[in-house]
């Protein structure tokens, strides 16, 4: 098992790989950026604001959800009672079915509106200014450059109005036409299409199970489905996902998920991919309780013998809490707050020996 410790606690970065380097590096993020790109950081990230973002973007998609529901007209909308076939499940049902169709000028004056709403948000713009943080490393590993989030909205907001007519034109032109067929109230079907695609998901009831597909078809006639079946079996749910076009095949996807418990980046449960081709490969991940308030994502590859990598299989553990209880790393610290770009580059370097070396010694190879 390869062990890795990270942290970001009230504006100082934390990790460790004990395995390859004995040290625990630490850093004030606000110094490490500024260091790393010259520019000053206003505020670091506050992880506590993780709920109050939460209800921020539930606020935001209501918002728009609303606003894009200004576009529905009497006159744009059309509602029959009919049989609707799901062509990727094969099933049939008489049900109401919701058309939607809307005209160019309509389409314009929603984006213009749509344009001043998003320019004027200041909702949206902390949010954006919340994930500006993983913009910040990438400006300090030469990724790229971002703008201010007012900025990014003002940007963004001129381009929506500068293609406002162009679009509401080019929407008419293909036939832009929403769907959406429910049976009682129980949403079946939703179809986005135009003369070059059709998007569709389908959704089927099968005993206690449910199917969830996903269909694709572009303009050529190329075909893609993704389909999901799951089942809640006490606090339990139980799923595969498959799909594919015909040559490309997705298989041996299964989840088994608890509901109600979950770590800080999944729920809890077992996640199994196998190989399609049925060489053997498979992985599987289980995410469970860890010691001391933490959770284990346990991930175990096994099979690997037949792809001619030299071992059988390798297990890795990543173990997180947001408690402040997980022991820490016992390696003596490094303040890296100053480090340069090729200070971190040449630690880069470091651990990409080590990882190197652990690989080499997992295939029994000798320096």
């Amino acid at each position: 098992i390869l062990d890795a410790y990270a942290e970001y606690m009230d504006g100082v970065v934390g990790f460790a790989l004990p395995a390859i380097d004995e040290h625990f590096y630490k850093g004030d993020y606000k110094t490490v950026i500024k260091n790393l790109t010259g520019e000053e950081v206003e505020e670091a990230p506050d992880l506590k604001k993780t709920k109050e973002n939460q209800k921020t973007l539930e606020k935001l998609l209501k918002k728009y959800g609303a606003l894009y529901a200004t576009l529905i007209t009497k006159d744009n909308l059309k509602v029959e009672k009919q049989e609707v076939s799901l062509d990727g499940l094969g099933q049939k049902f008489k049900g109401e079915v919701y058309t939607f169709t809307p005209k160019a000028e309509e389409v314009k004056a929603f984006l213009e509106k749509l344009a001043d709403t998003v320019e004027k948000d200041k909702d949206l713009e902390e949010l954006l200014e919340q994930g500006n943080y993983g913009s910040q490393i990438n400006d300090a590993m030469g990724l790229g450059s971002s703008l201010p989030a007012k900025e990014q909205l003002q940007e963004f907001a001129q381009k929506i109005r500068e293609a406002a007519e162009d679009s509401g034109q080019e929407i008419e032109d293909a036939n832009f036409t929403w769907i959406i067929a429910v049976e009682g109230k129980k949403l079946r079907q939703i179809k986005i299409s135009s003369n070059q695609y059709v998007c569709s998901l389908e959704i089927a009831k099968d005993g206690d199970k449910t199917i969830e597909q996903l269909n694709l078809k572009g303009g050529e006639g190329e075909t893609f489905y993704l389909k999901n079946e799951y089942a809640l079996k006490g606090k339990t749910l139980n799923g595969s996902i498959s799909g594919g076009n015909g040559i490309f095949n997705i298989t041996g996807l299964e989840y088994a998920i608890e509901t109600g418990k979950k770590s800080i980046l999944m729920p809890y449960g077992t996640y199994t991919v196998k190989d399609p081709t049925g060489m053997g490969g498979q992985a599987i991940l289980t995410v469970k309780d860890g010691e001391k308030n933490s959770s284990d994502h346990e991930l175990v590859l096994s099979g690997l013998e037949a792809y001619s990598m030299g071992l059988s299989g390798v297990k890795l553990n990543l173990n997180t809490s947001d408690k402040a209880d997980i022991t820490l790393p016992k390696g003596e610290v490094v303040d890296v707050s100053n480090y340069s770009e090729d200070d971190f580059y040449e630690l880069g370097e470091k651990f990409a020996q080590g990882f190197q070396r652990i690989y080499m010694n997992l295939l029994g190879v000798t320096e």
